[in-house]
């Protein structure tokens, strides 16, 4: 186990290294990147960048990161996404494989305690579980997102947030399986109001 700044935690459970290996953390600010995560409106970092070595080091088994970070999930209109690049110059999504019912198997038996994922939340602190070390994570905060993997055979996605948003995706719109997400942000009728008068 390894913790430098409070909060942040990177865990190997026994015999998930091959041999003995040095690992390394550091927080990079992301105007030191070349290619920062790309950002659409509405996203923001939520903590540093956070970099780990050896990078492309793939593990025997599962090993986890706690990220602290600053973003505000209060109001439940907002989520956390981590990104993740293997080089420095592209960024996608890291889906964690694992879910907290496994990490007791995960620990392997090592003297370690997890909080839960209600606490982590508390605290304002992401979890991270991986079978390997990029060379970047990133911590991102956006307005929730729901997706799915729409086929040529169509599909329909609907927001949560607001219920009467919709994206419907007819037939052969889609050439092949793709990941596709909708986004909506509600606004509340007050601000209408004084906005756009009875036009609203």
């Amino acid at each position: 186990r390894g913790s430098r700044h409070h909060g942040l935690r990177v865990i190997i459970p026994p015999r998930t290294c091959a041999a003995p290996t040095r690992i390394t953390c550091r927080l990079v600010k992301p105007q030191k990147l070349t290619t920062p995560p790309p950002l659409v409106e509405g996203e923001g970092l939520a903590s540093r960048i956070i970099s780990l070595g050896p990078s492309s080091m793939q593990f025997l088994g599962p090993v986890i990161v706690e990220i602290p970070h600053f973003s505000s999930l209060a109001r439940g209109d907002r989520e956390l996404v981590i990104l993740r690049s293997e080089n420095g110059s592209v960024w996608k999504e890291h889906r964690n494989r694992y879910g907290d019912e496994v990490l007791e198997t995960i620990l392997n038996g090592m003297d370690e305690e997890l909080e839960s994922q209600e606490e982590l939340e508390k605290k304002r602190i992401r979890r991270i579980i991986s079978t390997d070390f990029p060379l970047y994570f990133a911590v991102v905060s956006r307005i929730q997102q729901e997706s799915d993997l729409i086929g040529p055979e169509g599909g329909r996605l609907s927001s949560k947030l607001v219920p009467r948003v919709e994206a419907i995706f007819p037939e052969t719109a889609v050439t092949k399986r793709v990941r596709l997400g909708l986004q909506a942000q509600p606004i509340p009728d007050e601000l209408l109001t004084r906005q756009l008068g009875n036009q609203a």
